[in-house]
């Protein structure tokens, strides 16, 4: 089989936040277009909120991923199995098998594009 060479972590995050920055942006556009927005305080302003609503997002898929990982339903019938711990938790879908970089990436990403929208949306309407 063919080796397949993977990107770094840091790569995909921050490949993830220049598309979403960007899709942050053309939704302002578009919003922008259709409501006639004629400043860039305006589309600033656009890109602000839709910085708020990426970091909220992220904050709920926080919130989201430490309620399920917290469930303990599971754990008696888990724990009667012949697998040891470290078995045991290579197999759960929260396990450390996946590692944090894989866990978080997704709220990582969603965090740093907010802010940077906020920031981008903050400097918009400052000229």
């Amino acid at each position: 089989m063919a080796d397949i060479k993977q990107s770094h972590p840091l790569i995909i995050i921050f490949k993830g936040i220049l598309i979403l920055d960007i899709a942050v942006a053309a939704i302002a556009v578009v919003i922008g277009l259709f409501l006639g927005w004629t400043t860039t305080y305006q589309y600033g302003g656009g890109i602000f909120i839709g910085g708020i609503l990426v970091v909220t997002a992220g904050v709920l898929s926080v919130l989201a991923y430490w309620k399920k990982a917290r469930n303990f339903e599971s754990m008696p019938a888990q724990s009667k199995t012949h697998e040891s711990g470290i078995g045991r938790n290579k197999h759960t879908k929260y396990g450390p098998a996946d590692g944090p970089s894989q866990r978080y990436a997704s709220q990582i990403t969603l965090a740093l594009s907010g802010m940077s929208c906020l920031v981008i949306g903050s400097i918009l309407q400052s000229i």
